[in-house]
């Protein structure tokens, strides 16, 4: 409900309902950013570098990024974020999304990067091969090329491990199986935005590769 009622810039709603519940670290900063109040936003970066949970920064991040439409905004708060030790890799990676929205290709694939060299999982290699693929990137050809071989060394190092037993398999799935539900909304609500965009929706739509009558489809795409 929160999020609808800032979706429709009735702030004023917005705080009403979260006040039932109380604000936390990211309801504040969202809401201070909405506001305008930039005494309050600094406080806030203030305690995004040591005293405020590393999680809830990066909430922070997600609601004035996504929920407000303000990732420049945003930005601040993923980069105290990723610039501290605790979940270092998912905090660069949600940097890299946030700079990926912004349409900056170099400085998400820097913190993709920095999320490579942290990680314990192969998640930010995949995403960051995912991300490049996007036409309205249009990341130079050379650099695809390298991150193709990236992922390509990767498969090779999986198919050398060899297929899980099937209690590993359930641990590899119980631990990773949360991400995947909380990352695939985001994802699609990240596509819906960028396709209902006015701006970058026909940019995303020239990009494809043309296709033929009758193989577009019933939305001729």
């Amino acid at each position: 409900m929160m999020y609808l009622a800032v979706s429709e810039d009735n702030i004023p709603k917005a705080e009403s309902l979260v006040a039932k519940v109380g604000k936390d670290y990211a309801d504040s900063a969202m809401f201070a950013v909405a506001t305008g109040d930039s005494a309050l936003v600094k406080r806030l970066l203030g305690q995004a570098r040591d005293s405020a949970n590393v999680g809830l920064v990066l909430n922070a991040l997600w609601q004035v990024g996504q929920w407000l439409e303000q990732p420049a905004l945003a930005e601040p708060f993923g980069r105290i974020a990723a610039g501290r030790p605790e979940q270092a890799a998912r905090a660069n990676v949600s940097l890299a999304e946030n700079l990926i929205i912004q349409g900056r290709w170099r400085a998400a694939d820097s913190a993709f990067v920095r999320a490579m060299a942290t990680a314990n999982t192969p998640y930010p290699r995949l995403e960051r091969g995912v991300t490049a693929a996007l036409p309205f990137l249009q990341v130079p050809r050379q650099e695809l090329q390298a991150i193709s071989a990236d992922l390509k060394e990767l498969r090779a190092k999986s198919d050398k491990l060899g297929k899980p037993s099937p209690d590993e398999e359930k641990r590899l799935r119980d631990k990773y199986q949360p991400q995947v539900k909380e990352l695939t909304p985001k994802l699609f609500s990240e596509m819906m935005r960028v396709a209902m965009d006015p701006k970058l929706g026909p940019i995303v739509k020239d990009s494809l590769p043309n296709e033929s009558p009758a193989a577009s489809g019933p939305l001729g795409m």
